[in-house]
This record gives structure tokens, sequence and C-alpha cells, in this order.
């Protein structure tokens, strides 16, 4: 399958306690307090399914409580073409 999906890269920050503030779009079978994000590994080439915790929704994205560690890449955009363990290869 081929496909493009836009990968973003930041540290935590932005939330209270440090939290990870992400977009919208990379947020996938959410629920109440929970949804999941890809998270790229990129010494094996894929994308992991990941749960994370919801803090908060705003303008400036959704904050994140609990599942993501800084400078890990998570998917923004294209999710509907990955499933767990995809393999993946990013093109800057």
């Amino acid at each position: 399958m081929i496909g493009t999906a836009r990968i973003v890269t930041g540290g935590a920050g932005g939330g209270t306690g440090g939290a990870a503030v992400i977009p919208a779009t990379a947020i996938f079978a959410a629920r109440t307090e929970e949804a999941f994000v890809y998270v790229h590994d990129p010494r094996a080439g894929r994308v992991r399914a990941r749960l994370v915790r919801i803090e908060a929704i705003g303008e400036a994205g959704v904050t994140l409580s609990a599942g993501l560690k800084a400078g890990e890449a998570i998917v923004a955009t294209g999710l509907d073409r990955l499933r767990d363990g995809a393999q993946v290869r990013v093109v800057r």
C-alpha cells in the first residue's frame, strides 16, 4: 500500500505538568479520557498503536497527560491508511 502521512515530532510541553499537546488529527479510537495514536519506531521502520490519556481538548490541539515521551514522532494525518505494525518509510 502506498500512502502519505504527516509525522509530528515534538517534546513534552505546552500542557500542565509538562504534558504533550498534539494535533487532534493524530487521535483515533477515542473514548472519554483515552485514545490511541500511531508512534513511529525509527529502528523498526514501523508504526505502533499506543494508548494515550487525554487531559484536555482545546484550540491548540489535544493535551495528553500520559502515553508519549518527549521527542517521539507520531502520525498526524493519513491514519486511515495505517494499522498497528505497518511498515513505513519517512521521507523528509
